[in-house]
């Protein structure tokens, strides 16, 4: 995979801290390292030949999943025969792989810097996000959170182009973090999300 090749040296030369003696010839590890490598990349600038050679690379990794389209997610009243939920013709419940939805905007639980997760190959919905939409994301969310101060308040938002996801955008946003018990405020902080999401 030349592409997958080209990436991971681009950003081992970019990063002169990180040193490797030989690089992986396992598909999944040369993966890994490539996400890694994007997950403790700083937002910089970097080269129209990367962005071009990562975009084929990223959307050939997107025709090997099973898209959703918004057709395809049914609403409550559908779904739950005896729901007496309010406008349940449109509201809709869908479990799956956030970045397989082909919508107009998913929303990312992000952190209150606004960048993305740092930490390479993490689990969380932020990471994921990140490393699906390319590198692009990253320096798009850098220029908003610098208006910012780097800051996101709980409940606040801010919306980015989708990139490499099949949504066309991302909105950005900053839950209460649940220590134990659920508290008023923190009831508030998550209505505020959606509120600032919608």
């Amino acid at each position: 995979m030349k592409e997958l090749d080209f990436l991971i040296n681009y950003l081992l030369k970019e990063n002169t801290e990180i040193k490797i003696d030989k690089l992986p010839t396992n598909i999944i590890k040369k993966k890994n390292l490539y996400r890694s490598l994007c997950n403790i990349r700083k937002p910089k600038t970097i080269s129209k030949e990367y962005i071009n050679i990562e975009n084929d690379y990223l959307q050939e990794e997107l025709n090997k999943k099973n898209i959703t389209n918004i057709a395809d997610i049914l609403p409550i009243s559908t779904t739950i025969k005896n729901s007496n939920l309010k406008n349940k013709n449109k509201i809709c419940l869908w479990k799956g792989d956030i970045t397989t939805l082909k919508i107009d905007s998913i929303v990312n639980a992000a952190n209150s810097q606004g960048l993305g997760c740092f930490i390479p190959c993490h689990k969380c919905i932020d990471n994921q996000i990140h490393s699906s939409a390319g590198i692009k994301l990253r320096l798009e969310c850098n220029k908003i959170m610098k208006e910012k101060n780097y800051f996101l308040h709980t409940g606040k938002s801010f919306i980015t182009k989708g990139y490499n996801l099949p949504s066309k955008y991302i909105i950005h946003t900053v839950g209460p973090i649940i220590q134990t018990n659920v508290t008023e405020k923190e009831e508030i902080q998550l209505v505020n999300c959606y509120t600032s999401s919608l």
